[in-house]
Formats: structure tokens, sequence, C-alpha cells
């Protein structure tokens, strides 16, 4: 695989991964400047999203981050509305009684103790409707992206999904809530940059099936290269401390600890999560990716 300057660099990624063009990773977190980095899919993406800003922020750029959540029919405690459908936590987290049940808002506030990294709390965009139909739901997102790109006011923005559903489809399909955030905010106009984190650790698709996912994105011209996680993966760490082993980012820290005490990147390595699909070690350490406005 060959590096953003052209130089060939090892197989670390594992098969496929390798054979594919290296995207500087680099380049974008130095060049980030102001960047707003977006959760896409709720969940762990949220620390995903949190790891990528806290690089830009390391590398001299200001960073903000934030999550994608569906409609919470109990509210959103510990949260302050900013706009219609978004929302900012809050200083002080509620009643922890209040968020059982409600993982995405509990893990934001979870996170509070990261805050001072950044110098600014998560901003939460809903995005999913609980109910109607996929045109309406589809123009709700829509309006919630437009509204979000407004508040940005000029950063760039990066949107993160942990494991790869998002460009696969994985086991919800075209209807997932990652695939669907990506449609609306590519029909609003807005223009992004997606990254997926850690390949293949939602344990949702098939190595096979990624590949040719892969295929269909590199076709259309969406596929911007891959990369090596590094300090990235690095900075998911305290997810250990907050959410259990099988989610996505330990599964991350992980590989890539093994990967850094000689173990191969292409070893299969169980999933602990799903179906426990067997994916290569040194994708659950790598990333690809993408020009958002050229996702199929």
């Amino acid at each position: 695989m060959e590096s953003g300057n052209g130089k060939r660099i090892g197989g670390g990624l594992g098969p496929r991964m390798s054979e594919l063009k290296a995207f500087d990773i680099g380049a974008l977190i130095g060049g980030a400047g102001e960047a707003f980095v977006l959760g896409i899919g709720g969940g762990s993406d949220a620390i995903g999203a949190f790891a990528v800003a806290s690089a830009i922020a390391r590398a001299g750029g200001r960073a903000r981050y934030g999550l994608c959540v569906s409609e919470k029919p109990a509210g959103y405690p510990g949260f302050e509305t900013i706009d219609e459908n978004l929302y900012l936590r809050g200083g002080a987290g509620p009643d922890p009684a209040l968020l059982e049940g409600i993982w995405s808002l509990k893990l934001l506030h979870d996170m509070s103790g990261r805050d001072e990294i950044l110098g600014n709390p998560p901003l939460m965009a809903v995005t999913g409707l609980k109910s109607g139909d996929a045109a309406g739901n589809a123009r709700f997102a829509e309006e919630a992206f437009s509204r979000l790109a407004a508040h940005m006011r000029g950063s760039r923005l990066i949107t993160v999904d942990m494991g790869g559903d998002s460009a696969t489809g994985g086991k919800d399909g075209d209807g997932g809530f990652d695939r669907a955030n990506l449609r609306a905010l590519k029909a609003s106009g807005v223009r992004f940059t997606h990254l997926v984190l850690g390949i293949g650790c939602d344990g949702e698709t098939e190595p096979g099936d990624f590949s040719d996912a892969l295929d269909r994105q590199e076709e259309a011209g969406a596929l911007l290269g891959a990369f090596e996680l590094g300090d990235i993966a690095d900075s998911m760490r305290f997810a250990e401390e907050i959410v259990p082993l099988h989610r996505t980012p330990n599964i991350i820290s992980k590989a890539k600890a093994e990967l850094d005490a000689g173990l191969p990147a292409d070893e299969p390595v169980e999933i602990p999560r799903h179906d426990r699909k067997r994916i290569p070690r040194g994708w659950l350490a790598g990333g690809l990716a993408f020009d958002g406005g050229k996702l199929v």
C-alpha cells in the first residue's frame, strides 16, 4: 500500500485493506483547522468521534464532537435545547435513574470527565423518528442536518462510524440508522468526510461482503483509502472504564495492543458481539475514509 506521499508502507492492515490506496489521515487531522466530528450511528460512535476530535486538538486545531441519536420518548435528561432537535449536554448530570435504558445519552454523560481535553461538551442531533414512513423520516433527518450545519459556523464536518455498517449496510441493510443518516446528510448538501474506525469491529459484516461493499464504493469514487488508526485508537482506551469489553472501542484497543505485541495482522479474530464474525486483526486497528458526497 502507498502512503500519502507515494511511498510504500507495510501490510499492517491485513488482507484486502493493505491493497487499497493509503489515506493520509495525518493530513486530514493536521489540516482540519476548525472541525466538528459527528458520530453518525449513535452509541459508541461518540467515543470514535471524541478520539478523532482529540487528535485534531493535539495537532493544533479546534474541534468539537457530537452524536446522532434517534428520538427518545422519555426526553433528553441533562441536555439543553439549542435548536429544534439539537441539544447540548449540560454541566451537571441528571439523576442516573432518568438515564436507564437510554444508552447513548448515558454514554455522553459518562464521558463528561473528558470535556477538559476539548474544552467543550458534546452536541447531540436527533435525526431519527420512532415512527413514520421512510420519506418522512428522511425529511426529518435532512432538516436536522441543515440546522446542525448552521450551528457549525463553517467548521469542517467529519463523520465517524465504528465498524463500517455505514458502508456495508451491516445487519440492518440500507434501512439502518447509519445508512439513513448518511443519505440524509448527503441530501442536505453539507460537505463531509466520512471515516470508518475499526474495520469490521461491529461484527455485522463478513469479510467477503465487506470487500464487495468497498468495491461498490470504489467504483462510485467514494473510497479515499485506508489507514492505520495509531494514536486515534490510543485515545479510545478510556472506554474500558465506561463501556463493556464487547463494545467496539474496546475491541479496537485490544486489537491494537495485540498488533503492538507482535501478533499477526492477517489472523482472524472472533468479534464478541452479534454473530461473532471472524475479522482480520489488522482491520480492527485500521480505518477507511470516504468522500461523503459520493457514498452509495
